[in-house]
């Protein structure tokens, strides 16, 4: 069986290409999408992760 046959592959590289479209976007206000999603989560009783 081919790695491109597997479920898993696609699930991967779907997930590789939604997280670099979004660190493209966030690089260009001087960000990453890790402190995108921290900021999220934070609210008066500090982050939730």
């Amino acid at each position: 069986m081919k790695p491109t046959e597997t479920a898993d592959f696609h699930i991967r590289w779907s997930w590789y290409n939604i997280s670099r479209m979004y660190n493209t976007q966030a690089n260009e206000y001087g960000g990453t999408m890790a402190i995108g999603y921290t900021l999220l989560n934070i609210d008066k009783d500090g982050t939730h992760l």
